[in-house]
């Protein structure tokens, strides 16, 4: 792969710490071994510490709503319901600073996923209702439907030179596939399920205009002027990955077989791409292959399609061949770009580290659901068995 490994202390934060702590509670559950469940929790608390010194952006990935979807899901009692609710009060409280952000990672649709994520605890309901609030606020209706541009301020550098204008952008880590993936998750919760479902049903239709059928891969980065047509790589984060698992949940909240069905087109096409045309360089969940085969798997679970399923298989030995044997953590060392030139760093993280890679291979050899993947808006449940 060309590139050498840089030492030093791993990159993943506070994102690291939550991500240490699910996968020994996973791991912990799965081999019935209290003592790594109880090591998960005593991160969780080392989380919290770090809160209390005022560390952490509000968003899902690294800061405030990450504790908060991590103690939602793994923590249970009185003293995870205390701070679920110092949590949310201060939540709420960030909303002002991030009202027209959409994004998973830092913004509405990632706080609104942390929000579902027992809602019932703390103020989570209420959270998950002001995020709503929100992006009506915010959506944007035209003859296509309804949709969320990302304002040139919003974005990178690099961004900004491609589309100085701004953009609407199609990958589910930053843009309108997030965002989807909020609003279905709202409907299957019950939640303002009424108002969430009358945007999802106006949201999925501009998605599916703004890239029209072509194959084997389907939707780009993003759209509008300045922007290309190319389809992005293989990922999560980006291009068919992410719209197709969302899309699919979409189907499922609101009962639409059209949907669907054109979720099931388009993860077909992305098992047709080989690994070079993917553009696949990493081993992670974020753009690499860790996310590829999570995604895969969740999509063969939900529908049965053993073309999916066989892509699936394919995409565990293909992350399993990348390891590097001697590197951290584990031989899962995260891909970075410095200075012009690709280098691996460790990383800790779940998004892009080793943390990520242990919980999806759990996932491919435990009977455990794996519902830590709601944070990566992947969770649509198996199909049942008939």
């Amino acid at each position: 792969m060309g590139a050498s490994p840089v030492s030093g202390t791993a990159v993943g934060g506070l994102e690291g710490v939550v991500g240490r702590a699910c996968l020994l509670a996973y791991a912990g559950t799965a081999r019935n071994d209290v003592a790594l469940v109880e090591r998960g929790n005593a991160l969780l608390e080392t989380a919290l510490a770090e809160l209390a010194r005022g560390v952490g952006a509000p968003g899902l990935w690294g800061g405030l709503a990450d504790v908060r979807f991590a103690l939602a899901h793994l923590v249970e009692g009185d003293e995870g319901d205390h701070a679920l609710g110092v949590i949310d009060d201060a939540l709420i409280e960030a909303l002002r600073a991030v009202d027209e952000r959409i994004d998973l990672i830092g913004g509405l649709a990632g706080i609104g996923a942390a929000a579902l994520e027992d809602p019932a605890r703390g103020r989570g309901a209420e959270l998950a209702t002001r995020v709503l609030d929100a992006l009506e606020r915010s959506a944007e209706v035209d003859a296509a439907g309804v949709s969320w541009f990302t304002p040139p301020h919003q974005m990178p550098a690099w961004q900004r030179e491609r589309c100085p204008d701004g953009h609407w952008n199609l990958g589910l880590a930053h843009g309108i596939p997030g965002v989807i993936g909020f609003l279905a998750g709202a409907v299957i919760a019950e939640l303002e399920a009424g108002r969430a479902r009358g945007l999802l049903e106006r949201a999925v239709p501009w998605l599916l205009a703004a890239a029209p059928p072509r194959s084997p891969a389907r939707f780009p980065s993003w759209c509008g002027r300045g922007a290309t047509d190319e389809p992005a790589r293989l990922a999560w984060c980006y291009g068919d990955a992410g719209v197709a698992i969302t899309l699919l949940a979409a189907a499922r909240a609101c009962g639409n077989a059209a949907w669907a069905d054109e979720a099931r087109t388009i993860a077909r096409g992305m098992a047709a791409r080989t690994f070079d045309d993917s553009g696949v360089r990493d081993m992670g969940i974020c753009h690499g292959a860790a996310g590829v085969a999570h995604i895969f798997n969740r999509l063969y679970q939900a529908t049965g399609d053993e073309v999916l399923g066989d892509a699936a298989r394919r995409w565990f030995a293909r992350l399993l061949a990348m390891r590097r044997p001697g590197e951290a953590v584990a031989g899962f060392p995260a891909r970075n770009h410095v200075d012009g030139q690709d280098v691996w760093v460790v990383d800790d993280g779940v998004l892009m580290g080793a943390c990520g890679v242990g919980l999806v291979l759990l996932s491919a050899v435990s009977e455990l659901e794996p519902a830590w993947d709601r944070a990566l808006l992947c969770g649509v449940a198996p199909r049942e068995a008939s």
